[in-house]
């Protein structure tokens, strides 16, 4: 089943880019953009951006510049936004670091783009959204993708990863349920053996 709707990468007319931030307060140290918000020295005051993380094939020059005047770390990350692309890999790679900048400073606010904010920031973010944040289930296993989705289409309505993006964050996302599974199994397997009544556990979320 899929979570996405709608196409991918087709041609949209646009208004002028904004960085897009969560409505959820557990989310607000986290936002996306593409590079002609990222390179807007106002958006940037405005939401209180602390770190910006840059997914494109080249790094722009006059970003480089902008964010050295204004004192804000630049990540930059070369990545093709094309479906041969390993973005699960990129994500993970990342993710230690946005967690250390994440807790380096009380008002930190992550800024994640590439081109247009649609696909490879966008699958970059599923991920960490599916990583960092445990939902209220009754078994507390790692968000998955429908939430993350859901999420981030609220933040993002152009959020539109390619279709090599969607199928390895499916993938990823079916791993862990299945995880989640067989650590459910192995949990009331060991709760039987102290005496307890082993808990039914469901296959799916």
């Amino acid at each position: 089943m899929s979570y996405f709707n709608g196409g991918s990468q087709g041609f949209v007319m646009m208004p002028p880019d904004r960085i897009s931030r969560f409505a959820q307060p557990w989310l607000r140290y986290i936002c996306i953009a593409g590079v002609s918000a990222a390179s807007d020295a106002d958006e940037l005051r405005h939401h209180g951006v602390t770190h910006v993380y840059t997914l494109m094939s080249a790094n722009d020059p006059d970003l480089v510049r902008l964010l050295r005047r204004l004192a804000i770390p630049q990540r930059f990350t070369r990545v093709d936004d094309e479906e041969r692309v390993d973005i699960i890999a990129v994500a993970r790679r990342l993710y230690p670091q946005m967690e250390r900048d994440r807790r380096s400073r009380p008002d930190a606010c992550i800024l994640v783009h590439c081109r247009a904010g649609w696909s490879r920031s966008a699958s970059t973010l599923l991920y960490h959204l599916m990583r960092s944040w445990r939902m209220p289930l009754r078994h507390a296993w790692r968000m998955p993708l429908r939430h993350a989705w859901r999420l981030l289409k609220e933040a993002r309505p152009v959020a539109d990863p390619n279709n090599g993006f969607r199928a390895q964050l499916h993938r990823w996302d079916q791993q862990q349920q299945e995880m989640r599974y067989l650590c459910g199994l192995e949990a009331a397997y060991r709760l039987d053996q102290r005496g307890y009544t082993k808990p039914r556990y469901e296959a799916s979320l």
